[in-house]
């Protein structure tokens, strides 16, 4: 076991960590977004516009065969300045596959299976990885179990949190056990102790990320999905979780704080979107009336700003005031997000921040 990894030096930061940069991907596949990624593009569009006055530098990778397009869409964007990457990438959820990044700076890349086997562009995905750690000129250290950036959350004190199904319980980790995984987990992030979550949300297609479910805003403190009504078909499964986060303590012995979030009703692929789709094999396949993971929690913070997603429902203003009451010295912006939605995740999903590792004293 490395002791450089061990360290506290080497624990996995934090969201809330000062951010250098903020990473994206131009939304293009015809097999998993509708019409090509037209109103996904819209949206990514949407976001920079709204990163206008801030410091933060954005970068986005575009495939060769998009750049085109993407230098077109940004040239005439009133935003900020955008970096462009020409890269190759199975698809625009870079934070399942990106390093995780400690103080120390050292990336740690985890096995990466798509989520179980749900698209066949997968090896493109560890590919763009790899460039983007040798981008950055950073030392790498690699880990056999599989975990994706929105399977797990940090405190930066020693507490993580995940839910089971995208974890211990996914098919190419069985031959972990919970306390080898967790060992693993302490080995090269510094969790020292996991709240496992029991469930996951009916519209996951990840096997259960907890960016979806619950996450950290600050140690000690958690927010969390409440579906308001008991008809939700996430109600119980939210309670389940509640009252399991009602009697856990963090490594640190404490209990926790909970922010509960409204959860809405999950928005539905339309026959139309579905229509315009390209099906075909090795790649799990969008049918007309499947749910769509509309998650507030799956949301960006870079330090001190927070990009939350908003889906044109009443509980959109509802989620901006707890998270404001909540995170009251963050700058909280509000973007749309239905379009991204139909590929499966959201905008944390579509996302990876780089730290600010002076701020950590390195």
């Amino acid at each position: 076991m490395s002791k450089e990894l061990t360290s506290a030096s080497g624990k996995w930061l934090p969201e809330w960590t000062p951010a250098r940069a903020l990473w994206l991907r131009w939304p293009y596949r015809a097999d998993i977004f509708a019409a090509a990624g037209a109103e996904a593009q819209s949206e990514l569009l949407a976001l920079l516009s709204r990163l206008k006055d801030e410091t933060l530098a954005i970068h986005l990778m575009v495939p060769g065969a998009e750049r085109a397009k993407a230098e077109q869409a940004l040239a005439s964007l009133d935003g900020p300045e955008v970096i462009l990457h020409e890269v190759d990438y199975g698809d625009v959820w870079l934070r399942d596959c990106a390093p995780f990044v400690g103080a120390d700076g050292v990336h740690r890349h985890f096995a990466f299976d798509s989520w179980g086997g749900i698209d066949d562009q997968w090896p493109l995905d560890i590919m763009a990885r790899d460039w983007l750690s040798r981008t950055l000129q950073a030392k790498t250290k690699r880990f056999d179990v599989v975990l994706e950036g929105g399977a797990i959350y940090t405190d930066g004190e020693g507490t993580g949190l995940a839910c089971t199904g995208s974890t211990i319980f996914r098919g190419n980790n069985e031959q972990w056990s919970q306390a080898a995984f967790a060992a693993s987990l302490k080995e090269s992030l510094g969790i020292e102790k996991v709240l496992w979550l029991p469930g996951k949300l009916s519209a996951d297609e990840t096997g259960g990320h907890v960016d979806n479910m619950a996450c950290f805003l600050g140690p000690g403190l958690v927010a969390l999905n409440m579906p308001a009504s008991p008809t939700h078909p996430d109600y119980a499964t939210c309670r389940r979780v509640l009252n399991f986060l009602e009697r856990a303590k963090d490594a640190q012995g404490r209990r926790l704080e909970i922010v509960r979030m409204p959860l809405p009703k999950m928005p539905r692929l339309t026959a139309q979107e579905a229509d315009s789709i390209e099906a075909r094999p090795g790649i799990r396949r969008r049918i007309a009336g499947m749910p769509l993971m509309a998650s507030y929690l799956n949301f960006i913070r870079a330090g001190d700003l927070v990009i939350m997603p908003e889906f044109h429902v009443p509980e959109d203003d509802q989620a901006f005031q707890v998270l404001s009451a909540a995170l009251p010295s963050c700058r909280i912006i509000r973007t749309p997000t239905r379009g991204l939605l139909v590929g499966g995740g959201g905008w944390h999903c579509a996302s990876w921040v780089e730290p600010e590792l002076e701020a950590q004293g390195d």
